[in-house]
């Protein structure tokens, strides 16, 4: 018997996760979704590849014959069981990419830091770290077995990130783990889903539907996987795409392939101009808004038809906790979490009483029924500059704490809030004194004119 994860409404375009009550095991299949628009969508981006790409470029994707079409079943096991198992303990966070960064000012700097780029952001990543962390996990655990073994050279960390770009905004980049068949391919993206999944060739998968905590709004991956006859074979991201006209193709294309030290000088060349801020303020350039999503394991699946969660085997579930949002220029911090299916439970009763106290607390848009509830944190005052000269007031801190505790019972390490508003405070100390160095330069520079 199957049991459904979300609702009607989403189940109309996309595919969904379910889990047999005898087994309670990820079924991963395609489901209830419309084939007819997955395969135009796939065809469309056939057209387009065969189109942009040159043959020497389309040659590089060829693959060998499938080896084993029961062992290929094997090596898919294998990767839902390191996806879940990866996707139970890893944050997605773009906040601790930055700050691991911070402060560095060469390619060679930031190359020999980012040697320690999993080790020292745990539990947070990127989809570039979650990449790196799930290819390796992914080659130990077949090379552990003496029949898979052969497949762990396929493993593949690959990124979409066109060459001959530089690098401005997240969106430029996105990462994962691929392993290409002849007849369909694995891929894990954490940033997408939990659990591996396959796309078939000549089709197109659309991922779980997620639910931006903070935009209040619905969002999913769409992947295709293509090829020709001589046996190449390309997986393509086509999010983008509008579903009711998807030969209308609005977005830049582009296979994914291996990340090679090109995309990783890239990567550390858009990390380093991170430094020096993209949003202008009264004292000159600020880090943008950064972003920690959580993940956390209930023992109960949410009611709420808003909040993604996927069923593990141990009758617990990975849920979709939080969402906390760091705005260095106005410096605030913009928390939201489950309300229905978590802050209203009575063992929360305390944490709910506690944070509806505040003006700032505040409920979802009707359209989401109660699934989330919102905390908005100033760190600073009306005046501007008292956050960086007088640091973060009593009363202040003591809302930060409440939001702390908060974070920590869904999932996040305890403190690590508290360590982020202290964080945006030292980048305003750091900007309010390059600023009065800069006046002091240019006073003593005008008064040596007069």
């Amino acid at each position: 018997m199957i049991k459904e994860l979300y609702s009607s409404r989403q189940l109309d375009i996309y595919p969904h996760l379910n889990c047999d009550r005898g087994t309670k095991k990820v079924n991963h299949t395609l489901m209830n979704t419309k084939p007819s628009l997955m395969q135009r969508l796939a065809a469309a981006v056939q057209d387009q590849m065969e189109k942009k790409l040159t043959a020497a470029r389309m040659a590089s994707y060829e693959l060998a014959a499938s080896l084993d079409p029961l062992l290929e079943e094997r090596v898919y096991d294998v990767a839902c069981r390191v996806a879940l198992d990866l996707a139970s303990t890893l944050h997605i966070s773009n906040f601790h990419f930055w700050e691991f960064f911070r402060g560095l000012k060469t390619i060679e700097e930031a190359r020999q830091r980012a040697l320690d780029l999993q080790s020292d952001t745990h539990p947070f990543a990127t989809c570039l770290d979650m990449a790196m962390a799930t290819s390796s996990a992914l080659k130990a655990a077949l090379l552990r077995d003496p029949d898979l073994a052969d497949y762990a050279c396929r493993v593949e960390t690959v990124t979409d990130c066109k060459p001959d770009i530089i690098i401005t905004s997240p969106r430029d980049i996105h990462c994962l783990t691929l392993l290409r068949f002849h007849d369909f391919c694995i891929v894990i993206d954490l940033c997408a889903q939990p659990t591996a999944f396959k796309v078939h060739l000549d089709t197109a998968f659309q991922c779980q539907q997620q639910l931006d905590l903070l935009a209040q709004d619905f969002h999913s991956f769409a992947y295709a996987y293509v090829g020709n006859a001589n046996g190449a074979r390309m997986l393509v991201d086509c999010s983008g795409y509008k579903t009711k006209t998807p030969y209308d193709l609005f977005f830049g294309l582009s296979p994914f392939h291996s990340i090679t030290d090109v995309e990783i000088s890239s990567f550390l060349a858009f990390a380093l101009a991170a430094n020096f801020g993209s949003r202008l303020t009264c004292i000159g350039n600020m880090p943008s808004r950064r972003t920690v999503q959580a993940r956390s394991i209930w023992t109960y699946a949410p009611k709420s038809r808003n909040i993604t969660y996927t069923p593990l085997s141990d009758d617990t579930f990975i849920v979709d906790t939080l969402a906390l949002r760091i705005d260095f220029v106005k410096q605030e911090l913009h928390l939201a979490i489950p309300y229905k299916d978590w802050l209203v439970k009575p063992a929360n009763a305390f944490w709910l009483e506690r944070m509806s106290g505040y003006t700032e607390f505040e409920r979802c848009a009707y359209h989401l029924s109660d699934a989330v509830a919102f905390f908005k944190l100033s760190l600073g005052t009306n005046v501007l500059f008292d956050l960086p000269i007088k640091g973060i007031n009593a009363q202040v801190l003591c809302r930060v704490r409440l939001m702390d505790d908060v974070c920590a019972r869904l999932g996040l390490p305890e403190g690590e809030v508290l360590r982020i508003a202290h964080v945006v405070r030292d980048v305003w100390v750091e900007a309010l004194r390059e600023r009065n160095e800069e006046m002091e330069l240019c006073l003593g520079l005008l008064q040596s004119r007069l």
